[in-house]
């Protein structure tokens, strides 16, 4: 059997085009931060500016895979947004993001404000409807999907917003990433399709640093909301938690189960814990083909850390033009 190769690799396509050979002699780093959602995940390629030549054009698609000599793992696809140059010494940064940002593969921008209606829909409905006009691929498992929301309104608000908006109404997760629109359950540690993510053992002597935090949990645990049926005109207002300081959720909802189940999900992220923890690694190399959808455990810390499985946020991989890899993880506390 042949010596396995774990030294450091990446591969980069713009528009399907494989660039990597073309940009090795200038290469420098590159970076892929995975987020958990709410943020958009990233890709920052850094170059030699006095040995590129041409570069890549603004909205076009990279897809990413890092890894090593032998195998190298997918990591998305990115719309470059935005070009840098700075010197001394002369260095070109480009950036992209999993966010579309139009162009002729998706010629509205997911950010454009519409005004829209629906009455009796699902979950997994309405996100195929959004991601469709965005050229994604939806992805919900069937019991995230099934959820009914009797009315929903779109005023002059974009689809960005919108499931955003409806996730947290669910206590979910809104996530565009790799071409596709995916809706989450915070914390479970599974991908759109209901598979279980990544699970993963990390020792104190694995890490290069560390950094862990412990606050006090929100005391303004009740949360209120209120809703109004748009055909009989009835309205009223919903709570959720206890104690004495007070959370109001600023939208009206178009029923009473929608609100209720708007302030349970709210209160249950305020009676969550604030405990954060992340480090970073180059022994554990594994981790380059994790994602935020998945659960640390700590081992070898004091008791507030390795006592407790955390849930991953964010990974970043970088791998630097002398293959190094460095991989960052930051968790909170299930």
């Amino acid at each position: 059997m042949g010596r396995v190769n774990y030294a450091p690799a990446y591969r980069i396509k713009a528009n399907d085009q494989d660039i990597t050979n073309s940009i090795k002699t200038s290469f420098l780093s590159i970076t892929i931060t995975d987020n958990e959602g709410g943020e958009a995940d990233t890709v920052t390629i850094t170059l030699d500016g006095t040995k590129i030549k041409k570069l890549p054009t603004k909205k076009a698609k990279l897809q990413i895979a890092l890894g090593f000599e032998d195998t190298l793992y997918p990591q998305g696809t990115f719309t470059i947004s935005n070009f840098s140059e700075s010197g001394f010494p002369e260095k070109i940064t480009i950036s992209g993001t999993s966010i579309p940002m139009g162009g002729s593969s998706a010629p509205e921008n997911i950010q454009t404000q519409r005004t829209q209606m629906w009455e009796s829909i699902t979950l997994a409905d309405l996100l195929h409807i959004v991601a469709k006009r965005n050229s994604l691929t939806p992805l919900v498992n069937d019991e995230l999907g099934a959820q009914v929301l009797e009315h929903v309104d779109q005023t002059a608000e974009s689809d960005m917003a919108l499931m955003t908006r409806i996730a947290k109404q669910f206590g979910l997760i809104s996530k565009v990433s790799n071409d596709n629109w995916m809706i989450l359950k915070e914390g479970e540690g599974k991908n759109a399709k209901g598979t279980k993510g990544f699970k993963q053992s990390i020792l104190k002597s694995e890490v290069s640093d560390y950094s862990f935090s412990s606050s006090t949990r929100e005391e303004s645990s009740v949360v209120e909301a209120k809703w109004q049926d748009v055909q009989t005109g009835e309205k009223g207002m919903v709570r959720a938690g206890a104690g004495s300081a007070v959370f109001q959720i600023a939208y009206t909802y178009p029923s009473k189960e929608e609100a209720q189940q708007a302030c349970n999900a709210r209160a249950q992220a305020k009676s969550s814990s604030n405990d954060t923890f992340s480090f970073t690694t180059s022994e554990r190399r594994e981790l380059v083909k994790a994602f935020s959808t998945g659960h640390i455990t700590p081992i070898g810390w004091r008791s507030e850390i390795s006592d407790h499985t955390w849930k991953t946020t964010s990974i970043s991989k970088t791998i630097d033009k002398n293959g190094g890899l460095i991989i960052n993880v930051r968790t909170n506390r299930l």
